[in-house]
């Protein structure tokens, strides 16, 4: 291998692991900006990552550099203060780290803190001393150097050992889990143990070539042992970032591949024009291609980096901000007369597909549950403040899940929660949404969380729309029951009225069956009685009618069906008064209806056409029809009898307006009332010697009432 090829080797091998943790210490900054945190958590995580990004950055600079670094100079000495400071700083950073990690775990005492960061003060003044006393000479001495390292690499072993200890010590058992992202795990110590292993191999493989890691890159020849020890300590870098990567899957790894490709685009770009340019003795030519290739750069490879982080978020994440916008349209296109619940459940359906989620559910505050997909509910269920009471007023993620009592953490990551939203409107508090989803999408990034929390808003606007029609329709439907119940009263007098009179007749008609048993006129006398009590009954059956709530059980119904069973059930009735019935249906038409409520209807209206006709000459002619009529079925009845007068006709659904002499005048009126409760109409038409049409229009399925 020659000299080039090693140095760039070894550059590349603490790049990878540089651009890693310089996306994690963007995407820490970004969340302590959004959430003010003011804890120590995030500013020591904060810390901690950008030590980590200029620890393996200033090893790529310094193989890039390396050909000046030969012999004694002040560059060289910043280099490797700066290499070893980093990680004296990162390793009390990461003391701190474990210390602060556990969920219930106290906080370190300062006292703790003051030793934790003395001794890191005292390492740090030595080995960096060292280090810039290194730019004085080509070398320290031996005996300096071995002093100096053997310190380092002491401070190295016990802190960190001591963090795995304490990290081994309080880790849940198991891998990673979505519920579980911001609790240390074991499958945390592994990671950061195998890590560990991988730099003391490194560390052990420097004291072996009696040669620190710097001197081994600055030499005038490759080396072997150092190309080792540079792939130990890069692929290290790569492995001490696991937990962090698992946890924040969606932001970390887009960006990390976005710049990782653009860098290597860029760097393509100039090597191509290097070479391009190598032969070209004319210098005009070699700017206006070194100007093509920056034009080039910034006008291809930077734009391509938006596309690219799009293109990664949907084939790794299944997201997008298309979806997202699919997803509020969806929320905002919802009706509220579907009601609370069915509008959440349309709604949770509608973030799974578009979040590409396992699962989601609400927990309202009228106890109601809905879930969608595969997520664990019971437990939280049973535990969750529905009201809000002791919550943070905003939605919560699985950073502000530590500051939860216990009971409702454990729920949470037995459910494997992601993020808890809450469901508010300026009205009031509608309760919680909850998403679950796998391992690879077990993160929110930013627009996540703005998407899911303008959805929530959003629902929250739909479901007091919701609960104000429900309000409205049950005031409604109160009112005109106590205004049916009205109507009763002031007619109850007309009502029995008519009872009394066919009563009245069938006790005279018995007290002559009493009084002579033997009469002849017997048997007519009985007819009568039963004629008269039928009428009775029939009244009363009408009034119980009317006074009923009308509550619809709607099952879809095949209309030309419905209307050819009645007219074939009173085929006898319509031949005896001579009646021809012809009927033209369409097949086909199917509507949302109670069929039984809709049988009565249309029997009083075929039943009132035969009566109508029995007082015409022949022919006598009804005419039954089901067709389709603007987006709408069509029912319609119609006879060539002798008609309705214009005056009677305004008032034929008046509840006991009736044209027939033992008539009820509740037929019509109990069949309005269930066509208007079919969100449909019904209308007559007549003229007087020419007859009358009835006609019924019903939203068809599928089309809104």
């Amino acid at each position: 291998m020659s000299l080039e090829a090693y140095r760039a080797a070894a550059a590349a091998t603490h790049f990878l692991p540089a651009l890693l943790w310089a996306v994690i210490a963007w995407d820490v900054l970004r969340l302590v900006r959004r959430q003010g945190a003011l804890a120590d958590y995030p500013w020591v995580l904060l810390a901690l990552t950008t030590c980590v990004a200029v620890h393996y950055a200033t090893w790529t600079v310094t193989a890039l550099l390396a050909p000046s670094l030969q012999g004694a100079s002040v560059l060289r000495g910043v280099l490797a203060a700066l290499i070893d400071g980093s990680i004296i700083l990162l390793l009390a950073f990461a003391r701190h780290i474990a210390r602060l990690w556990p969920m219930r775990r106290p906080l370190p005492s300062r006292r703790w803190l003051a030793v934790n960061y003395g001794i890191c003060a005292l390492v740090l003044w030595l080995v960096v001393s060292a280090d810039l006393h290194w730019s004085e000479g080509n070398a320290l001495p031996p005996e300096g150097w071995f002093a100096s390292y053997t310190v380092f690499n002491c401070y190295l072993l016990a802190l960190g050992a001591a963090m795995i200890g304490d990290l081994r010590r309080v880790a849940g058992r198991g891998w990673w889990r979505p519920g579980l992202m911001w609790d240390a795990r074991s499958a945390d110590v592994v990671a950061l143990g195998f890590a560990f292993a991988l730099v003391l191999a490194a560390q052990v493989l420097s004291f072996v070539v009696q040669a620190r890691p710097l001197e081994l890159l600055v030499r005038p020849e490759p080396c072997s042992e150092g190309l080792v020890l540079y792939g130990l300590n890069g692929l290290a870098g790569l492995i001490y970032a696991t937990p962090l990567v698992v946890r924040n899957l969606g932001d970390i790894l887009p960006a990390y591949l976005v710049g990782l490709t653009s860098i290597l685009l860029v760097g393509g770009v100039q090597a191509g024009v290097a070479r391009l340019t190598a032969t070209t003795a004319d210098a005009s030519l070699r700017m206006v291609t070194q100007l093509a290739a920056v034009l080039g750069i910034v006008f291809v490879v930077v734009p391509g980096g938006t596309w690219l982080r799009a293109v990664i978020e949907r084939a790794l994440f299944r997201r997008g901000r298309l979806r997202w916008a699919e997803m509020q349209q969806f929320v905002q296109g919802l009706a509220p007369e579907r009601g609370t619940h069915a509008c959440c459940e349309e709604t949770l359906h509608e973030v799974v597909r578009a979040m590409g989620l396992r699962g989601a559910a609400a927990l309202l505050t009228d106890g109601a549950v809905v879930r969608v997909g595969e997520i664990r509910m019971d437990a939280l269920a049973d535990v969750w403040p529905r009201d809000g009471r002791g919550l943070p007023p905003s939605h919560l993620r699985q950073f502000d899940f530590k500051e939860l009592p216990l009971p409702l953490m454990a729920a949470l990551a037995d459910a494997d929660v992601l993020a808890a939203i809450r469901i508010v409107s300026p009205r009031r508090h509608w309760g919680y949404a909850f998403i679950t989803t796998d391992l690879r999408g077990a993160s929110l990034r930013d627009d996540d969380d703005e998407a899911v929390g303008a959805v929530a808003h959003q629902l929250a606007l739909v479901l007091d729309a919701a609960d104000l029609l429900a309000r409205t329709v049950a005031v409604e439907r109160s009112l005109a029951h106590a205004e049916r119940l009205a109507a009763i009263g002031e007619l109850a007098a007309r009502v029995a009225h008519e009872i009394r009179n066919p009563v009245t007749a069938a006790r005279s008609l018995a007290q002559q069956l009493a009084r002579d048993p033997t009469s002849p006129l017997n048997t007519e006398h009985a007819d009568l009685i039963v004629e008269e009590l039928e009428r009775v009954e029939r009244q009363v059956r009408d009034l119980l009618r009317y006074a009923r709530r009308e509550d619809l059980r709607t099952e879809p119904t095949d209309l030309g069906g419905l209307v050819a069973a009645v007219a074939s059930d009173l085929a006898p009735k319509a031949e005896q008064a001579g009646v021809t019935v012809e009927l033209d249906t369409t097949p086909g038409i199917v509507a949302p209806a109670d069929r039984e409520r809709l049988r009565q209807v249309m029997i009083n209206l075929i039943e009132n056409a035969i009566d109508a006709l029995a007082g015409r000459e022949r022919p006598r002619r009804l005419a039954l029809a089901v067709g389709r009529e603007n987006g709408s079925a069509r029912l319609r009845v119609a006879d060539n009898g002798p008609g309705i007068p214009a005056a009677a006709l305004a008032r034929l659904f008046e509840p006991f307006f009736s044209l027939k002499p033992n008539g009820t005048g509740l037929g019509l009126a109990i069949a309005k009332r269930t066509i208007d409760a079919h969100g449909g109409t019904i209308t007559a038409e007549s003229r007087e010697g020419e007859g009358t049409r009835f006609e019924v229009l019903l939203p068809l399925e599928g089309q809104p009432a």
